[in-house]
């Protein structure tokens, strides 16, 4: 049934909740809703008609700008009659002028139904009759509502994996740093694992076509593990100076997909690593911190003891927030979505630009692929955001002045900078409240942990990876289908090869702005 808006109702907001308003009054504009829907990505859309008495006064001042800003001939610029003016532009001066309401039509709906608006509205369609007033249709992204309920938090049980700093452990990151500082010296024995390798690498796809990024001439590394694929490192061991290896390797893609890719390494030299004898001199090679062997593995355990500790309650956060992607039901809002994404992009490509590279220079098969694994992890990211933001409401989280003081101290200790000057430059940046947001997370997150159960199970670094690397592809083929259902469903309510109509003042689902309708 159509609904007219009492003129006493949608007086609240402070004229910021819309950004870039044309009208910032908080006036009531008179309408008659006529349809609301919830749509996929957060959003509503709703139809509504403006009568002709809302028009009539904002279409002559829309005629007196047009007479300002028109030449007509006869007529000196800026000086043509207003009458002469509406006979010719009355058309597109009447859309125009009902273009201008959108902004605060929208800030009044959004109030009159208790939304928090996210983003800019997008017009869908806009029909101006003549001396009948307008229809408009309209779409706003609105934070989800996430209902915590208590029955939502009971019985969360995860597992977790803990890695025991034993003597095992801190050799292997002895050995590391032992790596890290060793010699190489030429040798034509067979390839070791460790030793150091000059290769010309060449990767085509499965139809034969070379993949231009991941294409190396004279490519030198100190360890063929991280720089070629676990199948190419270990058939290379054991083949000398001048030799080829050709493989077939089936790499899955960020999405969770397979693909056969071809590898073609020549080996040009090879390298023996030779690596420092482990004593004092060598510690103190490390760190002038250090005077003995002693000294670097007791600095070592006590680093590595706090560092597993944060990573087994990360991933204990992680698995818990799992569990409440799938318990807590919500739609995502596409625009944060999409801003996240885009921002975690934009980094990369400054990343690439300080080793002088583009994403433009890259196989625009990865780039794909890289972009829709980042849509995917994004949303993901956003989602875990929304639920810790609702739970740090329900459980009424608020960082308190001592547990403030006792971060600020974490931190002194971690940079060597005293308390207060910490605080005085996160002022300065205007960077405070992100500092406290961060905090409330971690309350909400410890809240989480304490009240659920967490099976840690002892593991090794090597079956860790492995364990990290199978929730990866699992975590991306669940993102696969999601991806595909927002597609379709922006299909549905937004056509990808129809531009809105763009609002004065306003920024409308644009790929810089973050809101694509269409992507």
């Amino acid at each position: 049934m159509a609904e007219v808006v009492d003129a006493k109702k949608g007086q609240g907001g402070d004229g910021t909740t819309l950004a870039t308003m044309v009208d910032k009054t908080h006036e009531v504009i008179p309408c008659e809703y006529l349809e609301e829907e919830k749509i996929p990505g957060s959003r509503v859309r709703f139809k509504l008609k403006i009568g002709e008495d809302v028009i009539q006064p904002r279409l002559k001042q829309t005629i007196r700008e047009y007479s300002r800003q028109i030449s007509i001939p006869g007529f000196r610029p800026g000086k043509a009659p207003e009458h002469l003016v509406r006979r010719r532009f009355e058309g597109p001066a009447r859309e125009e002028t009902v273009k201008r309401l959108v902004p605060r039509l929208s800030e009044q709906f959004a109030s009159d139904r208790s939304y928090e608006v996210i983003s800019e509205p997008y017009l869908l369609a806009l029909k101006v009759e003549d001396k009948d007033g307008a229809f408009v249709e309209i779409a706003l992204e609105v934070h989800p509502n996430v209902e915590v309920a208590e029955d939502k938090l009971k019985d969360i049980t995860v597992e977790a994996h803990r890695v025991p700093i034993d003597e095992a452990y801190l050799t292997k990151v002895i050995d590391g740093l032992r790596a890290e500082n060793a010699d190489y010296e030429p040798t034509e024995e067979g390839f070791k694992k460790g030793d150091a390798l000059l290769f010309n690498c060449t990767v085509a796809d499965a139809n034969g076509d070379i993949i231009a990024d991941r294409t190396a001439l004279d490519y030198y590394c100190t360890n063929a593990e991280e720089d070629l694929p676990t199948e190419v490192a270990e058939a290379l061991v054991g083949k000398k100076k001048g030799e080829t290896v050709e493989l077939k390797v089936t790499e899955v893609t960020d999405l969770g997909t397979e693909e056969v890719v071809d590898y073609k390494v020549e080996i040009l030299e090879i390298k023996a690593r030779v690596l420092p004898d482990l004593d004092d001199d060598f510690a103190r090679d490390v760190s002038e911190e250090y005077e003995s062997v002693a000294d670097l593995k007791a600095d070592i355990e006590k680093r590595a003891g706090k560092g597993e500790e944060n990573r087994q309650r990360q991933e204990a956060a992680n698995e818990i927030l799992s569990v409440l992607r799938e318990r807590l039901e919500f739609d995502l809002p596409r625009g944060m979505v999409d801003t996240t994404a885009r921002r975690n992009i934009y980094n990369m490509e400054q990343n690439l630009n300080q080793h002088g590279l583009s994403l433009r220079n890259l196989d625009s098969g990865m780039v794909e692929r890289y972009t829709q694994g980042t849509f995917g992890q994004a949303r993901i990211n956003v989602k875990n955001s929304l639920i810790i933001r609702a739970l740090g409401r329900y459980f009424d989280l608020e960082p308190k002045e001592d547990q403030i003081k006792a971060k600020l101290e974490e931190v002194s200790e971690r940079t060597g900078r005293k308390p207060l000057a910490i605080r005085a430059q996160l002022e300065a940046k205007k960077e405070w409240g992100a500092f406290v947001d961060d905090l409330r997370v971690e309350l909400v997150l410890d809240k989480l942990i304490e009240q659920s159960t967490v099976n840690f199970k002892d593991t090794t670094i090597e079956e860790l990876q492995a364990i990290q690397r199978e929730r990866q592809e699992r975590q991306a083929a669940i993102l696969r289908g999601e991806l595909q259902a927002v597609a379709e469903a922006d299909k549905k309510y937004f056509q990808p090869d129809e531009k809105e109509d763009e609002m004065p003042g306003m920024e409308l689902a644009t790929e810089e702005g973050g809101n694509d309708a269409g992507q």
